[in-house]
């Protein structure tokens, strides 16, 4: 992963860490849209499925500090040897 791919999921960690929620009520928004226009060609039980791993990616990346220069840990801010 390159300087500013870590950069990017850095950022998008620190705003996903205020809006975990809003994100999480948006995923099931968009599986309740997707059953209601596939549900003739995809079961509701498969779309639930992956709105429920959609949903776990963003509780782990929601509890992960960010580890940039601008986030929590590694930024250089510990004392020597701690």
């Amino acid at each position: 992963m390159g300087l500013l791919d870590k950069a990017k999921l850095d950022k998008a960690k620190g705003l996903l860490g205020k809006k975990a929620d809003k994100v999480r009520g948006g995923i099931d928004k968009a599986a309740d849209v997707a059953s209601k226009k596939l549900g003739h060609k995809v079961d509701k039980e498969k779309i639930d499925g992956y709105a429920e791993k959609a949903k776990g990616a963003v509780d782990k990346l929601a509890d992960e500090p960010a580890t940039g220069a601008a986030g929590t840990a590694g930024s250089g801010d510990e004392p020597a040897g701690a």
